[in-house]
């Protein structure tokens, strides 16, 4: 097995549209119809598939180096992403990504970003690791 090939493989998949497709429209939709975002739209549909691009070559980086499984890396690498991400949009690394008026709205975002990346790592992304 080429691990060159493995992770430009990971990287590929992580940054390919099925994997980001979920989270383009949802900031779509915080730009257009909620208009709740302070970041730039155009910066974040460069940097997503980047970061998800990384965090699932990074996932592949465990499984090869540490004998761990595909699944339970991509487990560990969605927990890591969604920890990163709570931090990011409740303003712990710049400011606030957001202006939501109440605290109910944030914690649906939390819960938001929590299912989505569960579900982008260990669903569409390891799908495609393991099959393609």
């Amino acid at each position: 097995m080429n691990i060159k090939k493995e992770l430009l493989k990971s990287f590929i998949i992580g940054s390919s549209l099925p994997s980001f497709i979920i989270l383009f429209i949802a900031v779509s939709y915080y730009f257009i119809i909620e208009k709740s975002t302070t970041y730039s739209y155009h910066k974040y549909s460069i940097a997503a598939p980047l970061y998800i691009g990384t965090m699932s070559l990074i996932a592949k980086l465990i499984n090869l180096k540490l004998n761990i499984s595909l699944r339970y890396s991509y487990l560990l690498i969605s927990i890591v992403s969604i920890l990163y991400v709570w931090s990011d949009i409740s303003g712990l690394l710049d400011y606030p990504s957001y202006n939501f008026k109440d605290e109910y709205r944030w914690k649906f975002q939390y819960f938001k970003v929590f299912i989505g990346h569960l579900f982008i790592y260990n669903v569409i992304i390891y799908s495609l690791d393991s099959y393609l």
